[in-house]
């Protein structure tokens, strides 16, 4: 349930058209792949449903300078073993830099990016999360793994989605936002 809420939040609130990176989309037709794809048009869509308020000036700022958002979660230990595979090719291949990296017990957290118009913007912003709920924080009991690619092409903001994924509750937000000045 967890996951269908932040893939939901994500294709409500989020970016990415990714056809130049086409080599994710494999994941797509996965059934151990949860998938959220968001076009450029879909944002330009929910920009229109702007009310007036500051929250929502917020998002329609964050919103309209965004070309796609491609999200792809498994639990499935040898598609993820795969993801980490296809994002390390990707990034020989890419002109992607390391931003930062994050390690929480056994959560792996990098986030990627192509440079943009200023040290604020980026062009893309890869975010590779592996290890989620090796264990609970509570009882270190065994539960499943999940691996998680994300995917934002557009003029990105950092600033903007670090708070959004703050907002959002979504694991990294909190570290992009300490990097803000990459």
């Amino acid at each position: 349930m967890k996951k269908f809420i932040t893939i939901a939040l994500f294709s409500l609130v989020t970016i990415v058209s990714f056809s130049q990176n086409s080599i994710f989309n494999k994941f797509e037709d996965l059934d151990e792949v949860s998938t959220v794809v968001v076009t450029k048009q879909a944002f330009n869509l929910m920009a229109q449903f702007n009310n007036g308020s500051p929250e929502a000036e917020e998002y329609v700022k964050l919103v309209k300078n965004i070309d796609g958002l491609r999200l792809y979660t498994t639990e499935d230990l040898a598609v993820a073993k795969e993801m980490k595979n296809v994002v390390e090719k990707y990034l020989k291949a890419s002109q992607l830099t390391e931003l930062m990296r994050v390690k929480d017990k056994d959560v792996n957290i990098k986030f990627y990016i192509k440079a943009g118009k200023n040290e604020n913007y980026v062009q893309e912003l890869l975010m590779f999360v592996d290890g989620i709920g090796k264990y609970t924080s509570r009882t270190d009991s065994p539960v499943k793994p999940e691996s998680v690619i994300l995917s934002i092409t557009g003029d990105i903001n950092l600033n903007e989605i670090s708070k959004l994924m703050n907002k959002m509750n979504i694991k990294g937000g909190e570290h992009l936002k300490k990097s803000d000045k990459h």
